[in-house]
C-alpha cells in the first residue's frame, strides 16, 4: 500500500520576531500505484534539525478533488478541502536526522496533481500553496491564572491554524508555544510571578500572517502541598472486573482475565438486527458480515456472552451511539459526501418514541434500529440469568460506543468531516442511558472507550484544557 510519510521539522522553539521561520522542508512525494478512481502515494519529510520533534500536526490540501479513504499511522482530525493529520502515541517522536515513515493513506480521485505545500505544526513548509496568508488576528486577550495563562482572539478568515508566540521580554523575540486550530489557547508551561508577553499569527498553506498586537500576563497563586498517608491496615476489596481484555477469544495464550470487551471501530456501526457492520478507516470504510455471517439478530454478541459465562468472565458489550449503523453488507462506502443514507440505518435509543410495536427478538430490518430492544433481546437469549444487573456472577456491562472524539476520521462514512461536539455527545449519552435504564434499572453503563488521555482531557484537542479547573 502507498505510504504517506510525514516527518516534521523542529518548529516549536525558534526565537524569531515573526513566525516565517528560515528553514528547509525536504519533502519527496511519489505515487506508488494508481488505478481508475484511486491511487496510493507517499512522501517523506526528514527532521534536519538538532532537537527531537515531540508531537506533530500536518495540514495540506489536494490541488484536485481527491479524498483520503484510509489512513494508518496517524489520525485524520479533519477532512474536506483541507486535511489535517496528527501523530499517534508511538510515532510522535522524531529524532534529529530521523525520518518518520509510518503514516500512509489510500485516496480516491486522480493521483495528480499532488500536494506540494504543507503546514507542519502550524508553520508553512514546501511550495506551491498559492493564495495569500490570512489577515493578522485581532482582539488578542490574556487572562492570568494559577500556573497558566488563557489566551483568546478573533478568528482570521482563511486561517487553518494559529501560531502562539511567547517571550519574557516585551517586543520579543518570541518562541512558538502552541499551534491551535481554534481561537483560544491555554499556556500551562509558565511560572507564577513571571510576566509573559504573547502574540499570535494566523497561518494557512500560503504562510503565516504578521504577528498580532502584543499582550502580557503574569500568572500567580500558590499550589497547595498535598500529603498522602497510607495505612496498610486499612484496606478494602477492589473491583474484580479491572482485569480485562478486548476480544478475548482472538488473543493467543491469553492471560487469566475477569472481563472481556466487545468493542472497537467495528462496533460503532454494528447493526444488531442483521449483524452487518462497517470497518471504518480500519479497512476501506467497508460494510460487510465480518462480525457474524448469521442472519439471527444479535449473533455477533450472543456467542461471546455465552462463552464468557461458561468461563466465569463478565462481558462489556458496546451499544451504538453515533446514530447510524450499517444497512447492508455491500462493501466499501463512499466518503465523498458522507453520510450516504442509502447505506445505513438510523439508531433510536428508545423504541416507544418511534413505534408502538412491542419488543421482539426478530425485528424488522427495514426501519430504525432500537437500542433498548437490542439489550432486551440479549437478555431474552439468557432466560433467568439476569445478565444486566441481576444475581449472575458473570454480568454483562454496557459501553457507550468507541472513540467518539475520532469518529470524524475513524468513521468518516457516517460522521462526516466534523467532530461531534462534547456537549452533543453528552446529550446523546443521557438519552441513551435513560432508555437502557428504563428497561434494566440495575444495568451498569460505562462511558465511551476513549482513544487515549487526550480524549478524556480535552476531547482530542478540540477544547481548551483547564487542568486547574474552569
Amino acid at each position: 500500500m502507498k505510504r504517506l510519510c510525514l516527518l516534521l521539522l523542529p518548529l516549536l522553539l525558534y526565537a524569531f520576531s515573526d513566525f516565517a521561520l528560515a528553514q528547509t522542508c525536504p519533502v519527496t512525494y511519489s505515487v506508488a500505484n494508481s488505478w481508475s478512481g484511486g491511487f496510493q502515494a507517499g512522501f517523506t519529510i526528514k527532521n534536519t534539525g538538532t532537537t527531537t520533534i515531540n508531537g506533530w500536526t500536518v495540514t495540506f490540501t489536494f490541488p484536485g478533488n481527491q479524498q483520503i479513504t484510509q489512513l494508518w499511522g496517524g489520525n485524520v482530525t479533519s477532512q474536506g478541502a483541507t486535511i489535517t493529520v496528527t501523530n499517534l502515541s508511538w510515532d510522535a517522536s522524531i529524532p534529529p536526522g530521523g525520518t518518520m515513515n509510518s503514516v500512509g493513506f489510500t485516496a480516491n480521485g486522480a493521483a495528480t496533481p499532488a500536494p506540494t505545500a504543507f503546514l507542519l505544526n502550524g508553520v508553512a513548509c514546501g511550495s506551491g500553496g498559492g493564495g495569500t496568508p490570512p489577515p493578522t488576528p485581532t482582539g488578542l486577550a490574556a487572562k492570568a491564572g494559577n500556573g497558566q495563562v488563557s489566551l483568546s482572539w478573533n478568528a482570521s478568515a482563511g486561517a487553518v491554524s494559529y501560531n502562539v508566540g511567547r517571550s519574557t521580554t516585551t517586543g520579543g523575540p518570541y518562541s512558538i508555544v502552541g499551534t491551535p486550530t481554534v481561537t483560544n489557547f491555554t499556556d500551562t508551561t509558565v511560572t507564577n510571578g513571571t510576566t509573559y508577553f504573547y502574540v499570535v499569527a494566523a497561518a494557512n498553506l500560503a504562510g503565516p500572517s504578521a504577528n498580532s498586537a502584543q499582550v502580557s500576563a503574569a500568572p500567580s497563586g500558590s499550589i497547595a502541598n498535598v500529603t498522602i498517608t497510607i495505612n496498610p491496615a486499612a484496606t478494602q476489596p477492589i473491583s474484580p472486573w479491572i482485569y480485562g481484555i478486548n476480544s478475548l477469544a482472538q488473543v493467543p495464550n491469553a492471560p487469566k482475565v475477569t472481563l472481556n470487551r466487545l468493542g472497537g471501530n467495528r462496533w460503532t456501526a454494528y447493526n444488531w438486527t442483521t449483524n452487518a457492520s462497517n470497518a471504518g478507516s480500519d479497512f476501506n470504510f467497508q460494510s460487510d458480515n465480518f462480525l457474524s455471517s448469521s442472519t439471527i439478530p444479535g449473533e455477533a454478541v450472543r456467542p461471546t456472552i455465552a462463552a464468557d459465562m461458561s468461563a466465569g468472565v463478565a462481558t462489556l458489550m458496546t451499544v451504538q451511539l453515533q446514530g447510524l449503523v450499517s444497512g447492508d453488507e455491500a462493501g466499501p462506502v463512499s466518503t465523498a459526501n458522507p453520510p450516504d443514507l442509502t447505506r445505513f440505518k438510523t439508531v433510536v435509543a428508545k423504541k416507544s418514541t418511534a413505534s408502538a410495536a412491542p419488543f421482539t427478538t426478530t425485528p424488522l430490518t427495514t426501519g430504525p434500529v432500537f437500542m433498548d430492544e437490542f439489550v432486551w433481546a440479549m437478555d431474552q437469549k439468557f432466560p433467568g440469568a439476569g445478565i444486566f444487573g441481576g444475581s449472575t456472577q458473570t454480568p454483562v456491562f454496557v459501553s457507550l460506543d468507541n472513540e467518539p472524539e475520532l469518529w470524524n476520521s475513524t468513521h468518516l462514512e457516517i460522521q462526516g468531516p466534523n467532530r461531534i461536539t462534547p456537549s452533543a455527545y453528552i446529550a446523546n449519552t443521557i438519552t441513551m442511558a435513560k432508555a437502557l435504564k428504563d428497561q434494566f434499572p440495575n444495568m451498569t453503563i460505562f462511558g465511551p472507550v476513549h482513544y487515549g488521555f487526550l480524549g478524556v482531557y480535552n476531547w482530542q484537542v478540540s477544547l481548551s484544557s483547564t487542568p486547574n479547573g474552569p
